[in-house]
């Protein structure tokens, strides 16, 4: 099933508002919520273009469950850290898996055909935004396992939860902008982090290439047949 052009205005306008809203998602409760509520909104409309595909309908749908049902456990009183952490690991890498099974599926919407269309560029922009969030959340779970992951500020024993600080890293790394305030320091994390930089500045190159050759060839098929 094939997302119409305004699923991919309403998932890439969420995704940005989404990445704003992580600097303040951890200040204020209502904030929180509405983030959460971005997340689950951008997944139920990715979900459409999945629902067709059997083996992918389900890893989704299991790793969506997952994810909700640990977070939800966050609220029973009385839990220990140690037990909360383990939530929070499968909560994030959960989505991770989602989202890793999003961009395969909208990477298949938007190279299926040979025409460019503005729905195929936005989707395009969905998928690179994607990939930035799907590494933030493998990032975020690399840390709850490994405090000593990633430096904040030259201390590597200072653990920041704040998800947003994970957005930002990816972002930043996924841009190959590198302002070095936030370092990876494990092998692991050195690794994705060298991995998302390159994936980020092949995906635009292949990206552009690939939807101007498209347009190329679907113009040059117009006037062939137009000759005719």
């Amino acid at each position: 099933m094939k997302l119409k052009i305004n699923n991919y205005w309403f998932i890439l306008v969420t995704q940005i508002f989404l990445i704003i809203l992580s600097a303040f998602v951890e200040d204020h409760p209502v904030i929180y919520f509405v983030f959460v509520f971005g997340l689950i909104a951008i997944y139920g409309s990715l979900m459409r273009a999945m629902w067709g595909r059997g083996l992918l309908r389900f890893v989704a749908l299991a790793a969506v469950s997952i994810a909700v049902v640990t977070r939800l456990l966050w609220v029973i009183p009385g839990i220990s850290e140690a037990i909360l952490d383990i939530y929070f690991t499968i909560c994030v890498f959960s989505y991770a898996v989602y989202i890793a099974i999003a961009i395969v599926t909208l990477l298949k919407d938007v190279y299926q055909k040979d025409n460019v269309t503005l729905d195929r560029i936005i989707a395009s922009v969905c998928v690179y935004l994607l990939f930035g969030m799907f590494f933030a959340f493998i990032y975020c779970g690399i840390s709850i396992l490994d405090p000593t992951a990633f430096d904040f500020g030259g201390n590597t024993s200072q653990i920041v939860e704040e998800f947003r600080d994970y957005i930002y890293f990816s972002f930043v790394t996924l841009t190959t902008t590198g302002f070095g305030d936030m370092l990876p320091m494990s092998p692991i994390t050195r690794i994705l982090s060298a991995l998302e930089a390159i994936t980020g500045s092949i995906y635009l190159v292949v990206m552009v290439a690939g939807l101007v050759g498209m347009h190329v060839s679907s113009t040059f098929n117009r006037k062939i047949k137009g000759g005719k």
